[in-house]
């Protein structure tokens, strides 16, 4: 992977660690589960490599989920990609070792709520062109009192665990 797209995928704007170290302080006295592996290994500086799918085929999915990536960007900002559709290759390989990230079709507040929805931990925002638009696609994607995410339904328990709710700001990622 080329130098330029390890630095775009290692430049993660998340909110400053003051301010989840004050969250977490204020609401629990224990550490967090992190189950983003990607996180995970960024935080202890180690490279991560991911791979693209833009097919809604889920046996292709699955067969990039177990080939050795450490996420799958699934590209729906130049494909034809509906939130079923990823919903279901994403569940077909729960469990698998590549964690879920998704280019959305924009960073509006529906396309960015359905895909944590549906269980990405990643979220690559395209189009950036503003602070502002970094800032909103984080407000749609963490729980108060970090963001403004809807407690709707989804498959992300299933995937991720009864605790995700109160671990999810702490595992979604926003790329720009």
């Amino acid at each position: 992977m080329p130098l330029h797209r390890m630095l775009w995928f290692a430049t993660l704007l998340l909110l400053p660690s003051s301010a989840i170290a004050q969250t977490i302080e204020n609401t629990a006295t224990s550490v967090p589960r992190i189950f983003n592996t990607v996180k995970l290994k960024l935080q202890q500086g180690k490279q991560v490599v991911g791979g693209t799918v833009s097919s809604s085929d889920p046996d292709i999915y699955c067969t990039m989920a177990g080939a050795g990536f450490d996420f799958l960007w699934i590209e729906m900002q130049h494909s034809p990609l509906s939130y079923q559709e990823v919903a279901r290759m994403i569940w077909a390989c729960r469990g698998a070792p590549a964690m879920p990230f998704i280019r959305v079709p924009d960073a509006t507040e529906g396309d960015i709520q359905k895909a944590v929805d549906i269980g990405a931990l990643g979220i690559i925002i395209p189009m950036v062109e503003n602070l502002e638009k970094v800032k909103a696609a984080i407000k749609f994607a963490k729980y108060p009192p970090l963001g403004a995410r809807s407690q709707g339904g989804g498959q992300y328990g299933s995937l991720w665990g009864s605790d995700y709710r109160r671990n999810a700001n702490d595992n979604i990622m926003i790329v720009a």
